[in-house]
């Protein structure tokens, strides 16, 4: 077992500067990652305020042989997610639903308390990984049922019983803002599975992304809807593809093109589902770096970030739309529904199709207000999304988890004797011996409910 550090046990002592000047950073970090590229946008606001930042890899597998992104000016790229974690004032650890992006992050959860940034709420890709890895689908029961009972996973199911069916009932949010130090997430969306498990503080902060501004589309001749990243079964294209149908029948042509990875199941899918419906199958361009993807973008009327069910905290795509300045539909609901409702064409969950043929028809009919509510959108997303801000909540949240620390620090490790002695977390002497724990240690208060951080 590890041992304690000074400052873990003690924390910051009174009149200590507890400036948070050397940073390890833990995510992916390659160019095909939007987490990375995030990632790569607050660190160089981080390094503007004074801060050295270290990143770790947190790739698995083929995703750790590609090609790293630069390091943070004036900071360094270390090999693999291993350190000697008190050497920094603060671990920012990165946690998405991709194994192979982030299953290296999971062994620092473990060794030290860390602000954790929550991008997906969804976490059942990753725990697979996990599972798949250990070669131990037990592990994966014994997880669910630890946190949900054993009604979530019934033994008939598979564990990917489909994506609504498993959002509502074992997301496994849970498993890891337990692992947190703190947490830091994007959307009011997951908050409350979150600040019911983290022991520490908890803050919603809308996502920091980069984006640039596209001129006005030159060609009138043809209607483009896009849809960017990767075209997973919650993006709602079939139904948009059923929208596009009933604008032919209306006597306009769309076409729509989908920026992003595909498997070839869905891309045949989607094709079959574009034939019956009497209309052009979808372009499909696969992953496009980023000056291919302004091109691309520069062509489009309409973006569409469709998702339903919501399994982000937030949306690069609808970041990158935009401040793109083209006009953005949304499923109104989840983090899509946290920006101001004027700036975007708000869908409703389960009428996609109906309503989306509405917004093709507003944006192809008038296009002069299309374009005047897209530059609007435009200026609010630059101020609501910048790295700046984001990185000024992240440097106080860190503040307010160094406080915390120590007492979750304790209670880990009595977690950790605990289940030594096959105590279940759920069990009522552990609930009664870990609310003594926390009077004792005072951690309810440092624990807290800090909610800083500019949110829309």
């Amino acid at each position: 077992m590890p041992r304690l550090s000074r400052r873990e046990i003690s924390g910051p002592q009174d009149g200590e500067d507890v400036t948070t000047r050397r940073l390890a950073w833990v995510g992916p970090w390659h160019e095909t990652s939007a987490i990375a590229r995030f990632g790569a946008y607050v660190c160089e606001a981080l390094a503007a305020r004074g801060v050295s930042v270290t990143v770790f890899r947190s790739e698995t597998g083929d995703f750790a042989a590609r090609p790293p992104l630069p390091p943070p000016p004036g900071g360094a790229l270390a090999r693999g997610a291993n350190a000697s974690w008190t050497e920094f004032d603060a671990v920012v650890v990165n946690i998405g639903d991709h194994f192979g992006n982030h299953g290296g992050a999971l062994s620092v959860l473990e060794a030290t308390p860390a602000v954790v940034i929550l991008h997906d709420g969804y976490l059942v890709n990753l725990a697979a990984g996990v599972a798949n890895g250990r070669g131990d689908d037990g592990w994966l029961r014994c997880l669910v049922e630890e946190l949900y009972g054993p009604d979530a996973w019934p033994a008939d199911q598979p564990f990917h019983a489909g994506i609504e069916t498993v959002a509502q009932l074992r997301p496994l949010t849970e498993w890891i803002a337990a692992l947190s130090g703190a947490a830091l997430t994007h959307s009011r969306h997951w908050e409350e599975r979150i600040r019911a498990a983290c022991p520490g503080p908890v803050t919603v902060r809308p996502l920091a992304y980069p984006g640039r501004p596209l001129p006005p589309k030159r060609s009138r001749d043809s209607f483009v809807v896009a849809s960017i990243g990767h075209i997973n079964p919650n993006r709602c294209i079939e139904q948009l593809l059923e929208a596009v149908a009933a604008e032919r029948q209306a006597g306009r042509t769309w076409e729509v093109r989908l920026l992003g990875p595909v498997a070839d199941t869905t891309r045949a899918q989607l094709t079959a589902h574009a034939a019956e419906l009497g209309v052009p199958p979808p372009v499909f361009t696969g992953w496009l770096d980023d000056d291919a993807l302004m091109r691309n973008l520069a062509e489009a009327d309409v973006i569409a970030c469709l998702r339903n069910p919501v399994l982000e905290a937030a949306s690069a795509s609808l970041v990158t739309a935009m401040r793109a300045e083209r006009p953005v539909l949304v499923c109104w609901h989840g983090c899509y529904a946290e920006v101001p409702k004027e700036l975007v064409h708000a869908c409703r969950p389960g009428h996609e199709a109906e309503d989306v043929q509405r917004h093709l028809a507003f944006l192809a009919d008038r296009p002069e207000e299309a374009a005047s509510l897209a530059r609007r959108a435009r200026d609010w997303a630059e101020r609501a999304f910048s790295a700046d801000g984001y990185a000024e909540d992240l440097l106080q949240i860190v503040q307010v988890a160094n406080r915390a620390w120590p007492a979750i620090a304790m209670q880990r490790r009595f977690g950790e004797r605990l289940g030594a002695l096959g105590l279940s977390i759920t069990s009522s002497a552990v609930a009664r011996l870990a609310a003594r724990l926390a009077d004792t240690l005072g951690s309810s208060d440092a624990r807290g409910d800090w909610t800083g951080g500019v949110h829309p």
